[in-house]
């Protein structure tokens, strides 16, 4: 292509030259003919002259007496023609509206009207001349543009010329370029098979996670075992509450534990799920990889036959490094996340072994507890043994002492030694207990250490998982980063393909506008013929748009009328924006209210804390009901020793009487013994009842204690139960009120919503209506814009032809003066040849009527010219005359069209303000109407939130009530039944003070 351009210019510059030596040929031609015709003109000048001498005499006093004639004929035409002037311009000025003054005449008054508008041309020539300037300006810059072309064109045979001096060079290039491909694609080979390694590492890793999630879901299968375990343990141990309460926090920790277990077995999905992702983005490159190789194969094969793409190439391969270096990091940054998932993984096994170590510890402590729970129950047989022996024991004493009272003595002293023996047995029994006590001490201490153990291992835990998450959102930025950076290198790369495709489209467009720019230039000249076809057309069609003008000017009170509706419209936005205000301090009111109902719902809960503290109180007097309970049956067992007492004594006193019925001389040392010893045995049994009685006022003193407490308890729970009554009831109607209140209000909201929305939507068809009409009125605007342009250039055209007219005027005027001396001449000639003929010696006739011919012709000749002279003054001054006219309707056409223009670019800037004003108020208020219905949503959801959560507080109130009713029942029942026991024991007693009185009278 290059070459032919180059051929055609070289013969389009041979065909330049042969066309410049003709035409220099032809001007050498035409000075000669140039110079011949100056000579003949010369000649012809000095003959004239000649003429002109002899003739200036006669034309002098010729003139003379035709001015004199010419100034007499002119005056009465001037007066005619002033009459006919004036009936025309009267005719003529009939339709428009020229009011004259009383001291100016009509003509006076079209001369001022003349000045200004001479005036108003002045500066439409002026504005011409500015756009003539502007025109020569765009034909400079089109001059500027064809040169820049030119030096395009030079540049683009430049570059070609460099493609051949580089394409002389290509054949080495293509080898290095072939080794570096190759050198490319065996990398990329590399990277492969390190992505395979990898993948088969995830693989692993997979399993190895597999493998702990079964081990995970096994473990979770043992400690929901041992769960339940553990509440079959706290079912059969309901008498060691304490120790269970402890073991009960250490089953919270482990629970605790296992829910860190599954956090980091959601950690360890999570990971999983990113090493995923991973593998993804690694695919992801890898295709981007083999999109880049055949990228550079496609260079490479556009290497073969462009030496530039090398440039390319070797910006490709250091794309291709940082790709491999981005990939690399990639990989460290999987083999840093698989060796924190392996960290992890030994941190979940340490856990896991920690918590087999803290279950079986934990079954050794159960298993203690079993067998301390053991003991106690054996503790608890032996002691009924030793009772039901005592019983035994108490029978045979009473056997015996019927049997007789010699083998009473060492009866009695076995009972004895037996009493002696269980009461040793209970006193260590009694010391075993402590001891196990203190075992349990120890064992809860080592729990509680174990539970520290645990807390620590948790923190350890957390912090290595948030370690985990920070590495992971580290390597999540770098793989970010790392994307980013390819898919920069692959826009620089579309960009580089795309510029080079644009270089070669704008060489293929430069050309053609070359070629547009020669067809457009014929066309231009084809329109500029038109043009001046169409001038006469578009004067009518100004006429016509400057009635449509008036027609819209018309129209603008209209368009006032509707401003002037859409002013309430406008006021009713800003009682709109008004009574926004007033819903937010409404609901800064109701804000303030549901804080209200906040503050009693936290006094609420106050409350229910004093309702748990009394529950606490009432737990505190049970158990102290349940020790009086206990020392009730202690009161029980002393009653029943104390009835075997009476029995004794009395068995005793019988005895007693026997002896005193039957004395004998030989048994009274053995009788005085027994009686002394039987004296001390009283005195014991005295000072046991003397015990039992204080005992028994200290118990009595304490039930009355109690009974006190309890009666406080029920007047406190009393008062509390009524008092949260009438909360509850005070917050239920306030709710009902409130809720009736935001019913309320929302429904005055959503009826000023409504309206607004309707006013809004009678305001945006508005808009859109006066939308349209701007268009209409901007589309008007650009086509009569088009209009006075076009009118424009034909008054260039027309200002041009009428140059064109006055030139040729003149060119006229001056040969019809010509003619005009050329008749004086010949006229002059005639008189002249007349008074010879007159004055001749020798006339011939045949001259004489040759010349009387001659002189005919001249005279008509003459006469036609002066036909002619005349008609074409006649038509000259129609000429202008319709030019004035013109000249005038353009002005006044012009001075309308920028009026017109000037108002309604006016209107249009208020308008568009007036739409834009209304837009952003409309915008503002839809930002209002949105932030109200937020609010009122969220005041809603707050409202409805706090009244569900007080309906929440109230059934939990009413459950808690009726929890405290059940207690106060159950209590009033154990006092009632603890109440009846203590009447039996106290009658017992009274019983049981009456016999020791009788018995020590």
């Amino acid at each position: 292509k290059v070459l032919g351009l180059k051929e055609d210019l070289q013969k389009k510059h041979h065909s330049l030259q042969s066309a410049y030596e003709a035409l220099y040929v032809d001007f050498n031609k035409l000075q000669d003919q140039l110079s011949s015709v100056t000579s003949k003109t010369t000649s012809d000048k000095e003959i004239q002259s000649m003429f002109i001498t002899s003739d200036q005499q006669l034309q002098t006093e010729n003139s003379e007496n035709f001015l004199k004639e010419r100034t007499a004929q002119e005056e009465d035409e001037e007066a005619a023609t002033l009459q006919i002037i004036t009936k025309r311009v009267e005719d003529i000025l009939k339709p428009a509206t020229i009011t004259a003054d009383d001291d100016e005449t009509l003509f006076e008054t079209l001369a001022r009207r003349f000045v200004e508008v001479q005036w108003k041309k002045d500066l439409l020539e002026r504005r011409m001349t500015d756009l003539t300037r502007e025109l020569n300006q765009t034909s400079e810059i089109r001059e500027a543009m064809q040169i820049d072309c030119e030096e395009l064109q030079g540049t683009v045979e430049a570059l070609e010329a460099e493609i051949r001096h580089m394409k002389s060079n290509l054949p080495s290039i293509p080898e290095a370029s072939e080794e570096r491909v190759a050198s490319l694609e065996t990398e990329t080979e590399s990277m492969s098979e390190e992505i395979k390694r990898l993948q088969a590492e995830n693989d692993l890793m997979r399993r190895k996670h597999n493998e702990l999630i079964t081990n995970l879901v096994a473990i979770e299968g043992s400690m929901r075992n041992q769960e339940n375990l553990e509440a079959e343990v706290r079912n059969t141990k309901q008498q060691l509450e304490i120790a269970h309460q402890q073991l009960a926090g250490a089953s919270k920790n482990v629970e605790n534990n296992e829910n860190m277990l599954v956090d980091l077995s959601r950690q360890l999905h999570t990971s999983l799920e990113e090493n995923n992702e991973l593998r993804k983005r690694i695919d992801a490159l890898e295709s981007r990889e083999k999109q880049m190789q055949e990228q550079i194969n496609i260079y490479s094969e556009k290497c073969n036959g462009y030496d530039e793409n090398i440039e390319l190439i070797e910006e490709l391969k250091l794309d291709i490094g940082t790709v491999r270096k981005e990939l690399k990091n990639s990989v460290d940054n999987n083999k840093r996340l698989e060796q924190e998932n392996v960290a992890l993984i030994e941190a979940k096994r340490k856990c896991e072994s920690e918590l087999v170590i803290m279950t079986s510890e934990k079954k050794k402590l159960e298993g203690e507890l079993m067998v301390i729970s053991e003991g106690k129950k054996e503790v608890e047989r032996d002691l009924i043994a030793l009772s039901q022996e005592k019983e035994q024991l108490e029978t045979e004493l009473a056997i015996l002492q019927k049997n007789g009272v010699e083998n009473e003595t060492s009866v009695l002293k076995e009972l004895r030694e037996q009493l002696d023996s269980a009461n040793r047995e209970k006193d260590d029994l009694e010391y075993d207990l402590l001891n196990m006590r203190k075992e349990l001490d120890l064992a809860m201490g080592e729990t509680s250490k174990f539970e520290a153990r645990c807390v620590c291992l948790t923190e350890e835990n957390e912090r290595l998982v948030k370690e985990h998450d920070v590495v992971l959102e580290e390597l999540s930025a770098e793989n970010r980063e790392a994307a980013e950076r390819i898919e920069m290198l692959q826009t620089e790369m579309n960009l580089l393909q795309q510029e080079h495709t644009f270089l070669q489209e704008e060489a293929a467009t430069d050309k053609s506008e070359l070629s547009e720019m020669r067809e457009k230039i014929g066309k231009i000249e084809a329109e500029y013929r038109e043009l001046e076809a169409t001038a006469k057309t578009g004067t009518e069609s100004l006429m016509k748009d400057l009635e449509m003008l008036r027609k819209c000017v018309d129209r603008m009170p209209e368009l006032e009328a509707e401003v002037a509706r859409l002013l309430p419209i406008e006021e009713k936005w800003k009682n709109a924006e008004v009574t926004i205000p007033k819903l937010e301090a409404e609901l800064k009111n109701s804000e303030g209210v549901g804080e209200e109902l906040r503050k009693r719902c936290d006094q609420l809960m106050e409350k229910l804390q004093g309702l748990e503290a009394c529950e606490e109180e009432l737990k505190i007097t049970t158990e102290k009901l349940q020790i009086i309970t206990a020392r009730c049956g202690e009161l029980e067992r002393i009653c029943e020793k104390k009835a075997k007492l009476e029995e004794e004594m009395n068995s005793l006193k019988s005895e007693l009487e026997y002896l005193k019925n039957n004395p004998r001389q030989g048994e009274n040392s053995n009788s005085s013994e027994e009686i002394e010893s039987l004296r001390a045995e009283l005195s014991k049994k005295s000072l046991s009842l003397e015990e039992i009685t204080s005992e028994k006022a200290k118990l009595a003193e304490e039930l009355n204690s109690v009974k006190l407490e309890v009666e406080s308890l029920r007047v406190n729970s009393k008062d509390s139960s009524a008092m949260a009554k009438e909360t509850i009831e005070n917050l239920s109607q306030l709710i009902t009120q409130k809720d009736q209140e935001l019913s309320e209000k929302i429904r005055e909201q959503e009826t000023s919503f409504s309206a607004v929305k309707a006013e809004r939507d009678e305001l945006v068809k508005l808009v859109q209506v006066k939308h349209k009409e701007s268009l209409q009125y901007h589309a008007e605007i650009q086509r009569l814009t088009q209009l006075f342009n076009e009118q424009v250039t034909n008054f260039q055209a027309l200002a041009a032809e009428h140059e064109k007219l006055n030139r040729t005027l003149k060119d006229k005027e001056a040969e019809v003066l010509w003619a005009q001396n050329e008749l004086q001449v010949v006229r002059q000639r005639l008189k002249n040849f007349e008074e010879k003929n007159n004055y001749g010696e020798n006339c011939n006739i045949a001259e004489h009527a040759s010349q009387l011919a001659q002189a005919s012709i001249l005279n008509e000749k003459c006469n036609a010219l002066e036909a002619a002279l005349v008609k074409e003054q006649t038509n000259n001054r129609l000429l202008q005359d319709q030019l004035t006219d013109s000249q005038n309707r353009e002005g006044a056409a012009a001075k309308e069209l920028e009026r017109l223009r000037t108002h309604l670019v006016e209107m249009e800037a208020n308008y568009t303000e007036e739409t834009l004003l209304i837009e952003e108020s409309r915008k503002e208020l839809e930002a209002k109407l949105r932030e109200a219905e937020e609010k009122v949503k969220n005041s809603s959801t707050v409202y409805t939130s706090a009244s569900i959560r007080a309906n929440q507080q109230v059934e939990t109130l009413q459950q808690q009530m009726a929890l405290i009713i059940q207690q106060r029942d159950d209590i009033q029942n154990k006092l009632s039944a603890a109440e009846d026991k203590v009447l039996a024991h106290t009658a017992s007693l009274t019983n049981l003070q009456i016999v020791l009185e009788q018995f020590q009278r």
